[in-house]
Order: C-alpha cells, then structure tokens, then sequence
C-alpha cells in the first residue's frame, strides 16, 4: 500500500502534484491551506481508497475531481469552506464510497442531490458542525428513484450541532 501524508502548508494541489502512480491508495492533505485542487489530480491514481482534505480552505472543488477514483471509500472534506448543498456532482464515478464528511462547512441545505444516487454503498454522512441549513424535511433524508431509496445502505446521518 502506498500513501501520501504532507502535513506543511500547501496552498494549491496540481495535477502532477502527487507520487505513488497507480498504486497510490490513501492521500492525506488535512489541516494544510489548500484554496485550490486541479480538476485531474487524482487522474492518475485508480487505486485511491481515502482522501482526506478536511482542515483546508476549500470553497469548491470540480466536478471531475474524482472521476477517475472508482475505488474511493472514504472522503473526508470536513472544516473546509465549501458552500451550497453537500457537493453531489463529485460523485457520479465514485460507486464505491462508504463514508462522507464535510462537518463544518458553510453548507445551506442538507438536500442529497441526484448525483447521490450513484453512492450506493454510503453508510456514512456527516453534515453535523456550524452549517446554516435553511430548510430540512424528509425528503432531504431520502429521494427515491422508481420506488426505491437512493440511499438505501444509509446508516448515518449526522445533523448535529446545525442551525436552522
């Protein structure tokens, strides 16, 4: 198994920024200053299990960002900057993902959005910390498609400490 841990100060990850080819399994950038990660960073590395990026600066990430990580189970983005809903447009390439975090964000909604439906596997969410969600209802908890739960292997949803 390979790994990258940098815990200096970074501010910006780019798309050769990482070793480890495709053998690279777990990367871990908490608590650096990141602000900006380039769209195909992970590109080269299919075998990545878990990515930690929580204690950044990160407002946004791309769409594609994860694309090529069809292997990713853990995502860790807590304490970071991210705005809006929980970012579902990272996930329609990420069929493996047993774990979410992006706790203590600025999130306004805790809406599961479509690109959920693709996680068939998570078990684990957490959008518990200093979100501001506006509006919460049941069908935030659950969407379903064709009479079946988008999330049916849900186990945790963790809204803790939130303001409504």
């Amino acid at each position: 198994m390979v790994s990258v841990a940098l815990s200096t100060i970074i501010s910006a990850l780019y798309n050769d920024s990482l070793v480890g080819g495709k053998s690279l399994e777990i990367v871990s950038l908490q608590d650096n200053l990141l602000v900006h990660v380039d769209t195909a960073v992970f590109s080269r590395h299919p075998a990545i299990r878990i990515i930690r990026l929580g204690g950044n600066r990160l407002s946004s990430l791309p769409a594609t960002l994860f694309s090529a990580c069809r292997h990713l189970q853990v995502l860790d983005l807590h304490a970071n900057r991210l705005t809006g809903a929980p970012p579902d447009n990272l996930f329609y390439h990420v069929h493996s993902l047993l774990s979410l975090n992006v706790s203590n964000n600025r999130l306004t909604s805790a809406k599961l959005g479509t690109g959920f439906r693709y996680v068939t596997q998570l078990a684990d969410i957490d959008l518990s910390g200093r979100q501001s969600f506006c509006n919460i209802s049941a069908t935030t908890l659950w969407h379903f498609d064709n009479d079946r739960p988008i999330l049916a292997n849900l186990e945790i949803y963790d809204l803790f400490d939130f303001t409504l």
